[in-house]
This record gives C-alpha cells, structure tokens and sequence, in this order.
C-alpha cells in the first residue's frame, strides 16, 4: 500500500518536471524565432537587396557597426549571392577567436541553408560547430516590397553562450545545466540518463534522492540530431508530501484502531455513546455548512476529549489556511489586473481561452533613450535601474491619467496605446499630450536629478489586432502595420522630438503645433513624410479633463 501511494506523488512529480523542461524547450525556441524575426528586417530590404549585388563598401559601414549589432544581439552575418557564393561575413566581437571559417563551410555544405525557392522560406534551428552553439537563421533576400527575384540568402547568428543561458534559467527561475552533446558524454554522473533518452524517450526524471529530483531532455539541432542536453534539478516537495501524508494516514490508522478498541470496550458506558454521537453530529454540522470557523464541544479529560480537541485544532489550521487562501487570491487578483487590462482580466477569468480583437481606430506610441547602450555602460546596475524606474514611473502616472493603456517595456523603450482595449473617440489628441507630457518630464527629470537624458519619441494612429499571447508568462500585446510605423517613427526620430506620421499631421494640425520634417527614408517602408510634434495651440482647459474623456458605452470599462 505504502508503495502505491509514493507512486502516485512519484507520477505527479514526474508531470510536473516534464511541464518544466518544456518550458526551458519552448524558451529555446522562442529565442531561435526571436533571431528570426530580427533577420527578417534585414532580408527584405532595399539596400541589403542593392549591396548583394554591387557589394557597396558603404552599406557595411553604415549599417553593420559594433552599436548595430549589438543592438540586434547577433554575432554573426553571412551574406551569399545567389550564385551561392559568400560575400561578405560580419563577427561580434571582432577580436574574438570563434572561426568564421567553419560556418561559412557548414553553410556550404547544408543546402537547406541556401536553397530559397520561393519568397516566404525560412530556416532557423540550432548547429553545433567546434563545442560552439549557434541559433541559425536564414532568409531570400528581398526588395522591401517582397518582390524578387531572389538575389541570394542572409544568415544571421547567436552563440547559445552562458549569458543566453543564464538569461532562461533567471527568466524561468529553474535551476538548469546546459551540456552541448560533446560535453555530455564526457560526463560520467550524466551517462544513466543518456541510455535513458536513447532508449528512445522525450523527457527522462530521475529522483537522486529524497530531497532532489533531476529532469533531462535533448533539444535537436538542424539535422534532427542531439545537440544540446538539458538538465534540471528541483527539490521533491510533492514526494515529500506523499511521505508526509502516508506517514499521517499510518498514525491516523493506528489512532483510529486504538479509538475503535476503546470504544468497544465502552459501549456499555451509555454516556460515552452519547458524548461520542455529539461529537459525530457536531463533525457532520460543520462538514455540511462547510463552516470551519465552528467548533465541536470538549467534554471530560479521556480520549474522546483530546479526540474533540485535535478536531478543534485541525479546525483550526484549515481556517487559518482558508484565510491565508483568500489573502493569496486577493494578491493574485491584484498581480493579474497589473499586467492585464481589467476588461481582460475579468475575461479570462470567466474562462475565455482565446482572446484576439480587431480596432479601426488605435494610436501608438513608442518612445527610447538616446544612447542608452552607451549610458549603461558606463552606470552601475542599481543606478541605472533606479533611473529607469524613475522615468518610467512617471510616464506610468501621465498614461493613467490620461486612461491609455501601458503594453510594455523592453529595456529603455516604452510603449503605450490610446483606444484599445477600450475605443476612446479622441485617441489622437490624448496621445499626443501624452508625448509632450512625457518629453517635458524628461527635462523636468533632468533639472531636479542631474540627469543628462533625452528620449525619441514616435507616434502612429491606424488599426491594429490587440491580444492574449502564450501559455506561461502571457502578455496583452499588439499587432498591425500601424505597431511596426510608430516603431520607426520612433527609431529614425531625433533625439528630444517627438515624431509622427502625416495622418496624424493631417488630422491634429488645428489644434497642435507641428514642425514638416519632409520626407525621410525608412526601412521597411520606403520614402514617408514626417512632421514634428512642438506643442498645442488649444489651451487645456478647452480638452476634455483625462477622467472626463469620452469612450465608446458598449463595450467594457477601460483601466483606472
């Protein structure tokens, strides 16, 4: 008996480690895509289209600078014609001892890396090159219109180094080991769950001991070949439990025995019948109204009474518990409406799995600091954390103030949205006093902290497709042309402007003030006519106060 309840902790431990490392499995494929997706910004781009053909020495030197790269977080770019043939490679860092010279004879020798035959083909994956690991991606080179032909193939590269590493074990809080599959047959400890996996099995759980329990599994390189192992190890607090409760069900058993024997001898004692059926209907009471703030009575000092009294203080800890319980909830509640507009969050916790809605009308924004790689490298860690924070603490309290929606933040840049997810009728006008808002904070920011910061600030407006992306760790995000706009608005933006598109000019001119930047090339886009937002003609006490704002009646309350 004791054998068959441990194996069912052992099955539910088992469950829970093959969730984790398909978590630590879906992490490493979210960064092959992730190296995917920066690629194909490149792929399908005008000037990379010219330079694979004239091989202009300027297109390396304007845009394939150390800054750029690691901005992209790639070390490696191979360009080939479509002939085949490489013509130029880039490395980061330049110095380092990696050897081009071996990927450049792995790309020749994979076909499926430079055998593009129609437009949409990509490759991505992982290689093992000399105990070197590198998410690949490859992608046709295209015009910025996707229309070919196809003048030859772009390969971008990550190392799968200790920081790409130690970045997944922080952002999944699991204690892992990464082995390439070299280092992995040297390792003695690791050959048991080697023949395991080779057997063959997806996911091997090894219990080490009482206390800890190991988790391995194979992520498969471009060949469908093992190539990177991975090892977890987690402590056993579900098989400690089954212990825990195998060892409480044994000295319940035996209590139970030792009180089924006196009863027996007592049941010529009427009194102990009837304290004893108290004691059953006052357990039965509190069971049925699921009341476990009720107690039983205690009567006499004998066995039924320490009996009464145990009751008493399991009532006890359940109640503490169910207190403690809705506290937790509470704070779950809390967290959730943080990350998630409120409207969203009552949604999914109605049971709503699939959440993705379509709004005509929808302004972005996107704001960066100017030179923030080069800042940071020069600040401490708590300084620089302490600033950020400070900035966007203030940019958090002008978008609440205003109603609009936080999405996210990724390192420096900033991104809010007006109109979604609930419509608002002025999400144009609120945007934009919104960025002069947040470009006055800045130099308010920089008087009273002695900071030396200036942001770029882009606005787009347009429809957009707003959602619930992933399983674990989702988040509310956007997508649309519109996303992809304000983001270059923002990136070819001068520092301390705030930039927009000319639908926005168009549509604001009578009540903003705004500068004609004239026409700028964008990537991505092709030629656009930009203008600058300086500030507001109409005094503010003309617009609408932020909480007075007027939104759409037929569709949920926005966030407050």
């Amino acid at each position: 008996m004791n054998h068959i309840l441990l194996e069912k902790y052992a099955s539910l431990e088992q469950m829970e480690i093959q969730g984790d490392l398909e978590r630590i499995l879906d992490a490493i494929r979210y960064e092959i895509k992730i190296n995917n997706n920066k690629l194909g910004d490149w792929a399908i781009w005008n000037e990379t289209y010219q330079f694979i053909q004239d091989h202009n020495p300027s297109y390396i030197k304007n845009n394939l600078s150390n800054d750029e790269l690691v901005t992209l977080g790639i070390n490696v770019m191979v360009f080939v014609n479509k002939d085949k043939k490489i013509v130029a490679t880039r490395k980061y860092p330049h110095n380092s001892s990696w050897p081009v010279a071996e990927l450049i004879q792995y790309i020749q020798n994979s076909p499926n890396l430079l055998s593009h035959h129609f437009k949409e083909s990509t490759v991505y994956g992982l290689v093992t090159l000399s105990n070197t690991l590198l998410l690949i991606a490859s992608r046709p080179i295209l015009r910025n219109d996707k229309t070919g032909p196809i003048m030859g193939t772009l390969i971008f590269g990550k190392f799968f180094d200790q920081a790409l590493s130690q970045a997944i074990t922080q952002r999944l809080r699991l204690n892992i080991r990464f082995y390439s599959f070299q280092e992995a047959q040297q390792h003695l400890n690791l050959q048991p769950a080697l023949t395991a996996l080779a057997a063959p099995k997806p996911f091997v759980v090894l219990p080490k001991n009482n206390q800890l329990v190991e988790g391995f599994t194979w992520f498969y390189d471009l060949n469908n070949q093992p190539s990177l192992l991975i090892h977890l190890s987690k402590n056993r607090p579900i098989y400690q439990q089954g212990l825990q409760l195998l060892n409480r069900f044994l000295v319940a058993l035996t209590l139970s025995g030792f009180l089924f024997l006196g009863i027996s001898l007592l049941l010529i004692r009427q009194l102990v019948l009837s304290r004893l059926f108290q004691l059953v209907r006052d357990v039965q009471i509190i069971t049925r109204s699921g009341d476990v703030s009720q107690r039983v009575q205690v009567v006499g000092q004998d066995e039924l009474a320490v009996l009464s009294q145990e009751i008493n203080a399991m009532l006890d800890s359940l109640e503490d518990k169910s207190q403690a319980l809705a506290v937790e909830k509470e704070k779950t509640e809390s967290l959730l409406n943080n990350i998630l507009p409120i409207s969203i969050a009552q949604r999914m916790k109605q049971g709503e799995t699939m959440i993705a809605e379509h709004f005509d009308h929808a302004t972005i924004l996107f704001s960066d600091i100017v030179g923030f790689t080069q800042w940071a490298a020069h600040t401490t860690p708590a300084r620089l954390v302490e600033i950020l924070n400070q900035i966007f603490s203030e940019f958090d309290f002008i978008a609440d103030q205003y109603g609009l929606e936080k999405i996210k933040t990724i390192g420096d840049a900033y991104m809010v949205v007006a109109g979604v997810p609930k419509p608002c009728e002025a999400h144009m006008e609120i945007m934009a006093l919104m960025a002069l808002e947040m470009r006055d904070k800045v130099f308010e920011l920089n008087k009273l902290f002695n900071f030396d910061i200036s942001i770029r600030i882009g606005i787009s407006t347009g429809e957009v497709i707003a959602g619930i992306i992933g399983k674990r760790k989702f988040a509310y995000d956007l997508w649309g042309d519109v996303v992809n706009t304000a983001a270059r608005m923002e990136s070819h933006g001068v520092a301390g402007k705030i930039q927009c598109t000319e639908t926005i000019y168009q549509l604001l001119q009578s009540t903003f003030e705004f500068e004609n930047r004239g026409l700028i090339e964008v990537k991505g886009k092709g030629s656009m006519q930009t203008y600058f937002l300086v500030g507001k003609k109409t005094p503010p006490c003309l617009l609408p106060p932020p909480n007075e704002l007027i939104y759409s009646n037929h569709l949920p309350n926005n966030r407050h």
